[in-house]
């Protein structure tokens, strides 16, 4: 059985021992005053909202990465890095921002030692 966390963050609090004709209402009202006296009201309340600005967080750094992947496939290398390193900003742990950042790191060094290379020989 899963918490209506919701429902419990949208639900007032009331006064003790006040009674509610609704049974839902009821229910989520209880279940709200155990939750706010295990963790504190401070953290009852910020609970949902911390959680949803995690999921935000992730939703954007999942879209700039993306944006990358595009750029990456452009051949924009140095736009994709800029953009991998803001995802990494959003999320440390993005399971391939940081991979995939290395490897157009590694790839436009080798680029740019390719691009020397015949001036050097037209010398």
């Amino acid at each position: 059985h899963r918490p209506l966390r919701p429902a419990v963050a949208l639900c007032p609090v009331l006064p003790v021992g006040a009674r509610l004709a609704d049974p839902v209402g009821r229910a989520v009202a209880e279940s709200g005053s155990l939750l706010m006296n295990s963790i504190g009201a401070d953290q009852w309340l910020h609970r949902p909202v911390l959680s949803l600005a995690r999921a935000r967080t992730k939703s954007q750094a999942e879209t700039l990465y993306r944006d990358g992947v595009k750029q990456f496939i452009n051949e924009d290398l140095e736009k994709a890095i800029t953009t991998w390193k803001k995802v990494l900003e959003l999320n440390p742990e993005h399971p391939k921002a940081r991979q995939d950042m290395e490897n157009a790191e590694r790839l436009l060094e080798k680029l740019k030692a390719l691009d020397k290379a015949p001036e050097k020989a037209g010398q």
